[in-house]
């Protein structure tokens, strides 16, 4: 093995770990009562949060915005991710997620399952990994 390829397998490996982190830093937000800065300081400043029946959003502020709006909602949010896989090439990358999520609304005390995938198209600037599409699709909605 030559030490140029050692090199580029550790960038790789390096890389798919700090998309990780990106990912665990967005559900973080998320589940820290929808901190919709901190959640659109995740995207490139023309990013797109794209959540299907929860709705479309351009631009860090349209984000901020559509996460500051379910600030107080709930109770608890849990994001769980899993399953990754993660295609690096260059300065992009692929990332698909499985989603469970549960929630329970503060007025009426509801809990909520849902399940879905995430598709992430992620960028690199600089040293860091941005989000520059994040598409949501939910397979199931039952109110528990």
């Amino acid at each position: 093995m030559e030490t140029g390829d050692l090199a580029a397998r550790l960038k790789r490996l390096e890389d798919i770990e700090a998309l990780r982190q990106l990912k665990y830093r967005y559900c973080r937000a998320a589940d820290d009562n929808y901190d919709g800065e901190l959640v659109a300081s995740l995207f490139t400043e023309d990013g797109i949060w794209d959540g299907g029946t929860f709705g479309r959003f351009q631009g860090r502020a349209e984000i901020a915005a559509r996460f500051n709006d379910s600030k107080g909602v709930f109770a608890y949010v849990s994001h769980q991710v899993g399953n990754p896989h993660i295609v690096v090439d260059g300065d992009r990358a692929i990332c698909d997620w499985y989603l469970f999520l549960t929630k329970i609304n503060k007025v009426g005390d509801r809990a909520m399952l849902f399940t879905g995938t995430y598709r992430d198209k992620c960028v690199r600037l600089g040293e860091s990994w941005c989000f520059k599409e994040l598409h949501l699709t939910l397979l199931s909605l039952p109110p528990l």
